[in-house]
């Protein structure tokens, strides 16, 4: 009887660390994928386009695109949402900087989900700094 339990402790150790490897080599980090798509969208407003900077503190600028010129600088999702409603259905493109928390762009995308926006996040850092 010995020595089946042996056997069975080593094929029961050989499989931890199987999985042990496996995690280590798969990568499991905090990834976010959003779809681009919503900037491709036609309909009311498809020829202006404004980007919304945010930070950590709650502060926004709704700014046009290209120029990047500020049109607006709301302090909290309500005065975003009033801006966004004085803008008309535009497309809008969601840069967070640093400093702004995964939640601070939650609340941004749920503010363009209930003025019925077209908002899509920013590809990438550089697209977030410049003016």
């Amino acid at each position: 009887m010995k020595y089946a339990y042996g056997t069975l402790l080593r094929f029961i150790d050989l499989g931890l660390l199987l999985l042990m490897a496996f995690l280590a080599v798969a990568g499991l980090g905090d990834t976010f994928q959003a779809p681009l798509s919503g900037m491709q969208s036609g309909g009311a407003g498809a020829g202006s386009a404004f980007r919304i900077l945010l930070d950590g503190s709650g502060r926004f600028e709704v700014a046009g695109l290209p120029e990047g010129s500020a049109v607006c600088r709301p302090e909290g999702t309500l005065a975003l949402a009033a801006c966004m409603r004085r803008l008309a259905p535009s497309n809008y493109v969601v840069a967070p900087s640093g400093s702004a928390t995964v939640q601070h762009v939650v609340d941004v995308l749920d503010v363009c989900k209930r003025e019925r926006s077209a908002c899509a996040l920013a590809s990438g850092a550089e697209e977030a700094h410049d003016e």
